[in-house]
């Protein structure tokens, strides 16, 4: 369901720019029925308006000043007893004179629901990589058995799902890694015979209309699939797997100084990229070195960076317990804190500055689990579990709208689906 309201007039130097904003929601989402008035903020240069609702809808004009700086527009819905029920924003954009579309989708607070799009079909193996505007997805097997050559661009800005150039191949189970300027780097996964590759192919989004592959000759003694890629600097990755691969300014390298590495995170400390990997023991890859930390994980763990320090492994001994691991120090323990609901093997893990999503997995039995727990990360308290599909090996994605995205994994599916915040304090 689509909503148009009016437009946020923007003015500098005689020059006027318009902004037409929409809200979209879930198919089939009644979520701003009940809303009463609307609130529309732009953060900068900070404007409010509320608008009550009329017979022909909300009345919806914001008028200011092009500082060339970047603004965000949050939209909260309030209803008669003015309680929040719906809230949305967009990724942040130059207040300046121009004239854009921007979409914002709105939920209520602390929900999991679908996009607006999705796949054309359902798939297993799809792979995928955030971008600074929304996240790709690539690849895929249908329940035919069909591979897919498709990539697709989720946009924040407006939730389409746009088709790039199909790629040079099928292929499933890929690793996807962003690279400078919103390219991608495509190594690998099962081809059409069903066999590992060591394919790397680089997509350039930006090359009209639909973007434009380099290939890299294919390296047999490197195939792998279903391997991530840990990003350690803008061009530099570690892609997962045995043994461990180096991918450099779009030349791949085997790594010589551990046989294997499992699922990790980068980020980047004091100045310094650094990445931690599960296993037994805990590695970190820290000035191009692997040292081991104390502790250990199980094998099948997936992790996210948190903060500006902090990789986290959920149920990382098969618990309801989720390791924060300090990339900082090899004398830190760690923490380990009961903070969900019940154990997750494979879940979907993101995080954004203010919340932790972890989504589905399975639990000892096999069974892929319809939930997700939702973490405040500063009271680092779970705050709320809420319904989600129930899939297994998907992956999570933090947008610039502070949404965070989950995509992909088992059962084959053709879903994306949006956890909604809180709409952020101003003070």
């Amino acid at each position: 369901m689509k909503w148009l309201l009016p437009t946020l007039l923007v003015a500098c130097s005689g020059e006027t720019g318009t902004i037409q904003l929409e809200l979209v929601t879930a198919p089939g989402s009644a979520v701003l029925d009940g809303v009463d008035r609307l609130r529309v903020t732009l953060t900068d240069p900070l404007t409010i308006v509320d608008a009550p609702r009329t017979a022909s809808g909300f009345d919806v004009t914001l008028d200011v000043e092009a500082t060339g700086t970047a603004g965000t527009l949050i939209v909260e819905g309030f209803d008669a007893s003015d309680a929040v029920i719906a809230t949305g924003e967009s990724p942040p954009f130059a207040v300046s004179a121009i004239s854009a579309r921007i979409v914002i989708y709105i939920a209520a607070p602390l929900t999991i629901a679908l996009a607006p799009t999705r796949l054309p079909a359902e798939r297993i193996g799809v792979a995928s990589t955030p971008l600074t505007f929304g996240f790709a997805l690539a690849g895929g097997e249908a329940t035919d058995g069909t591979r897919s050559d498709s990539i697709f661009i989720y946009n924040a800005f407006d939730h389409s799902l746009l088709a790039g150039k199909e790629m040079p191949a099928p292929r499933t189970f890929q690793t996807l890694a962003t690279g400078s300027n919103n390219t991608i780097y495509l190594f690998g996964g099962l081809g059409s015979d069903g066999a590992p590759t060591g394919s790397l192919w680089r997509f350039d989004t930006n090359v009209p209309p639909n973007g434009s592959y380099a290939l890299q000759p294919d390296q047999v003694d490197l195939a792998r699939a279903g391997a991530m890629a840990v990003a350690i600097e803008p061009e530099r990755f570690v892609i997962t797997g045995t043994p461990p691969i180096d991918l450099t300014f779009g030349t791949a390298t085997a790594r010589t100084d551990v046989p294997t590495l499992l699922a990790g995170a980068g980020i980047v400390i004091d100045g310094v990229p650094t990445a931690v990997f599960g296993g037994e023991p805990i590695l970190r890859l820290r000035d191009n070195t692997i040292e081991e930390l104390r502790f250990g994980t199980e094998p099948d763990v997936v992790a996210a960076a948190v903060g500006d320090s902090f990789v986290v492994f959920p149920s990382f001994r098969g618990t309801t317990e989720i390791a924060f691991v300090s990339a900082r120090t090899l004398d830190d323990p760690g923490m380990f804190l009961d903070l969900q609901s019940t154990v997750r093997r494979r879940p979907a893990v993101a995080a954004t500055s203010r919340h932790l999503v972890v989504a589905g997995g399975t639990d000892d039995a096999g069974v892929a689990i319809p939930s997700a727990d939702i973490i405040d990360l500063a009271t680092l308290a779970l705050v709320t579990t809420v319904p989600c599909f129930a899939r297994a090996g998907a992956t999570a994605h933090a947008m610039p709208n502070n949404q965070i995205a989950i995509v992909g994994g088992e059962p084959a599916n053709d879903l994306i689906e949006l956890f909604t915040p809180p709409s952020p304090g101003l003070d």
